[in-house]
């Protein structure tokens, strides 16, 4: 669990474009979204990201949950980085699952169908395969389907472009960076809204960040400004 949380630090809402310092706040903006009619209930969440924060949280929210309810469950750290994922099936916000990042053994178990595509390349790729009506598995085709049918929510986290396994924290190769951003620009399209987090809570060091952060908003077709320091909500302060 991170010991920091950082707030809002930039909405762009005839996008649906909303970015933040510290995961949780997707789920404060998912509901925003799904109370104003912007996103359904029951959507697809693509969550594109270093970790799964696929934990259950210690209290099952009901439907009726707000966003400032949200809001106020973040600040008692009931809702953390790591579970709000859950929290928001639970609500009924999200339905299905699609995961883009980097697991641990064994921590897909309850995911249902699909488990982990390493990039957002490889769905790009399905996407077009899809499109062309190339032969795909029946599990291909209902993952296609599922992003095509304009009910999607893309969320994701920028630490997704670190690569690391043990040892030092590095970033991967600007190419690869500058790639991948463009398959989300191509998944985005499909999309209802988009949430981005900047992982200001994260062990990464800021030159890493705000050097991923830099390439990802040069290539990124949305307009969001990522810029502004969020606030921090909680935690040790430097």
């Amino acid at each position: 669990m991170a010991l920091n949380a950082f707030g809002i630090i930039d909405e762009n809402e005839p996008q649906g474009i909303y970015a933040f310092g510290s995961h949780q706040y997707a789920l404060y903006f998912w509901a925003k979204a799904v109370h104003e009619g912007r996103i359904p209930w029951g959507a697809t969440l693509l969550h594109i990201d270093f970790h799964t924060d696929f934990l259950a949280p210690s209290k099952r929210l009901r439907p009726t949950t707000t966003k400032d309810q949200i809001d106020s469950l973040i600040k008692s750290r009931e809702i953390r980085n790591d579970n709000f994922i859950k929290a928001a099936m639970n609500i009924g916000i999200v339905k299905d699952v699609l995961f883009c990042c980097k697991p641990r053994s064994g921590e897909f178990n309850d995911c249902g169908e699909f488990t982990n595509f390493t990039s957002p390349l490889r769905l790009v790729n399905l996407l077009q395969m899809h499109k062309e009506g190339d032969l795909l598995s029946q599990s291909d085709k209902i993952l296609c389907n599922l992003i095509s049918q304009n009910n999607l929510i893309l969320d994701l986290d920028l630490d997704f472009f670190v690569d690391f396994t043990d040892g030092p924290i590095v970033l991967k190769d600007d190419a690869l960076i500058i790639q991948e951003t463009q398959a989300i620009n191509d998944i985005f399209q499909h999309s209802k809204i988009m949430t981005i987090c900047t992982s200001h809570d994260w062990s990464w060091d800021d030159k890493q960040r705000l050097h991923a952060t830099s390439i990802f908003c040069k290539h990124f077709t949305g307009r969001i400004s990522l810029n502004s320091e969020p606030e921090q909500i909680y935690g040790l302060k430097y």
